[in-house]
């Protein structure tokens, strides 16, 4: 039982860390603007020549 707790602790440990690193992996403008404008501000940052044209599209979706 003792090994048991060890490695449910350590596996709360390491779950907690992969959520901690996929928060801090997520671009500002998301969490400020919300997912429709960061998506859009992504999009203008990939807009001109060399670049594929891209039409983003969405529906029903909050801004926020």
């Amino acid at each position: 039982m003792k090994e048991y707790d060890k490695a449910h602790k350590l596996l709360d440990i390491a779950v907690e860390e992969v959520r901690t690193i996929s928060r801090n992996l997520q671009p500002g403008s998301l969490q400020n603007l919300g997912l429709v404008p960061a998506i859009k501000d992504l999009v203008n940052r990939f807009e001109g020549e060399g670049y594929p044209d891209i039409d983003f599209q969405y529906y029903e979706m909050p801004e926020k």
